[in-house]
């Protein structure tokens, strides 16, 4: 299995996509494609950056419209300009 992180920007740009491999319209309307796990984190996520003394986060706004991907198949060439290589991903496979 390969781990793939995406951030395709925008709700509207990961929209666009919907329909294509690897995010097809399964069973219950759910979004994605045979052989594919898929999981949308969306916008709006945040990440730890640091702590102060009283053990108060601070958070750091990680932009663009995040979705993790798991599969044997390659990636599309359709969302390959979408893949980014995180040094922590903020959610991963169990």
């Amino acid at each position: 299995m390969t781990d793939f992180y995406l951030d395709v920007k925008t709700a509207e740009t990961f929209d666009s996509l919907k329909g294509l491999v690897p995010f097809e319209y399964g069973e219950g309307g759910v979004v994605g494609s045979p052989g594919w796990d898929v999981d949308i984190l969306g916008d709006g996520q945040m990440r730890v950056v640091s702590w102060d003394s009283e053990g108060v986060p601070t958070m750091e706004s990680l932009g663009g419209f995040l979705i993790n991907l798991r599969s044997d198949i390659p990636l599309p060439e359709s969302v390959q300009e979408y893949e980014v290589f995180p040094e922590t991903p903020l959610r991963v496979w169990a």
